[in-house]
């Protein structure tokens, strides 16, 4: 009889996370504690607002994803008594357990010892304080960094029943050195859905919070009480040369990209460290998760691409491998080609996965000469294709294509390269093959 214990359940698992008391001579992380209440609302921003307050080796959500976090704490190790309000923009690259994405915290305002605290190991919080006030089915919120009103709002409590929430989510902020450092934030409790009903950001206000004054409010929720953990942190990049690496690693995936290729960089157990475009438009039709995209994977050929990344992890020498991401229904496998990064652009232990398609039309060199002139893959494929001669009907078949997407192309295409005839695009791709 098989007396091995069954995998406990992710919830049960916080629940026990949660109620485990952090006892230490002195408030060092991890930090749990309990929220009571929470408001937190989502925003839509510009991502050039966001750019400058987010440093140079993370990459924004291109969605432009914020968040406003109006926190009181009650109780807990280290981080009790207190109230507080930050920011957080939404980054790539840096996967949590449950989402492919992570948040970069720029700023904060916590009330009395947690702001230095706080300030110490996970983000420049700086002294402040988060009021709340419930009035009826509305809560107003207002924050004070000193004597300045930094912000205020207000959302309207629905009468929709209580719901529990849980999550594992990752957060990038700034320790007192400085430094870049990661941490994983659980957190579980009743929420509901509010409607924000007022946002003033005051003109006082630094820079870094303006920015959710222009943004989009998408929506909020709204928790009494909320338990959460904050792990140790740990450096984000464990070298010095860890943001130069990221950067030529992020060029060369979106010199891949520019050339039709899609190209992801994995790290021994499967998870990503970075994909270019192409790679999430593949992977995302192929209902591959972003943040692990071998999850779909046949337990057997998982195996054997999880020792492939193992061993080319980090190693110049090793010979490029293939392997075969199975797709839903009625789709050609995905081909995968495991290869080895440069050790300086591995970081301790990544590998490159370069990611084809085969049901898709190969481009000829004039369609690759064509990308070098700016246009994308798809772009430089329907150009080569009616520079070759074909009326845009062939075009469109040839390239499984509607002929309103081919016409719709050309039109773009006509303005990238300042031609304004088809027999203009025909003599050009005629000088590029000669």
């Amino acid at each position: 009889m098989d007396t091995t214990p069954a995998p406990r359940k992710r919830r049960a698992s916080l629940e026990d996370n949660m109620a485990a008391p952090v006892y230490t001579d002195a408030p060092l992380p991890p930090f749990t504690f309990g929220m009571d209440p929470l408001v937190w609302i989502t925003f839509t921003a510009d991502p050039a607002r966001l750019r400058p307050f987010v440093p140079d080796s993370l990459r924004t959500n291109p969605e432009g994803t914020a968040h406003l976090a109006c926190f009181r704490a009650k109780n807990g190790w280290g981080i009790h008594h207190t109230s507080g309000i930050f920011p957080a923009f939404v980054v790539e690259d840096h996967p949590s357990p449950d989402t492919a994405e992570a948040a970069f915290i720029p700023t904060g305002l916590a009330e009395g010892a947690p702001a230095g605290l706080l300030a110490r190991h996970y983000a420049p919080f700086e002294p402040g304080r988060c009021a709340f006030r419930r009035e009826g089915d509305s809560i107003h919120v207002a924050a004070w960094q000193g004597e300045d009103l930094i912000l205020e709002a207000t959302v309207a409590v629905g009468p929709e029943p209580m719901d529990s929430m849980g999550a594992i989510d990752r957060y990038i902020g700034r320790d007192e050195t400085g430094a870049l450092v990661s941490s994983l934030v659980a957190c579980t409790g009743p929420c509901r859905p509010v409607r924000v009903t007022g946002l003033r950001i005051a003109p006082a206000a630094p820079p870094v919070w303006q920015v959710l004054a222009e943004a989009r409010v998408d929506w909020a929720i709204n928790l009494p009480l909320m338990l959460t953990n904050w792990s140790v942190p740990t450096p984000l990049f464990a070298e010095g040369a860890g943001e130069a690496a990221r950067a030529s690693r992020q060029a060369l995936l979106d010199m891949l990209d520019r050339q039709g290729v899609g190209a992801a960089v994995l790290r021994p157990d499967g998870l990503a460290v970075a994909l270019n475009l192409r790679a999430r438009v593949m992977l995302s039709q192929g209902g591959q998760g972003l943040d692990h995209p071998l999850r779909q994977a046949d337990p057997s050929d998982r195996a054997r691409l999880l020792d492939s990344l193992r061993r080319a992890a980090g190693q110049a020498g090793f010979v490029a491998e293939h392997f075969r991401l199975p797709r839903p229904a009625g789709q050609v496998p995905l081909i995968l080609q495991v290869a080895a990064l440069d050790p300086a652009l591995a970081e301790g232990g990544a590998a490159l996965v370069l990611i084809r398609d085969p049901a898709e039309v190969p481009d000829t060199v004039e369609a690759t000469v064509l990308q070098l002139l700016g246009l994308t893959p798809a772009e430089a494929r329907v150009a080569a294709a009616v520079g070759a001669g074909l009326p845009p009907r062939e075009a469109a078949l040839r390239l499984h294509l509607t002929e309103g997407t081919v016409r719709s192309t050309l039109k773009v295409v006509f303005d990238k390269l300042a031609l304004s005839r088809q027999v203009d695009l025909v003599q050009l791709v005629a000088r590029l093959s000669g």
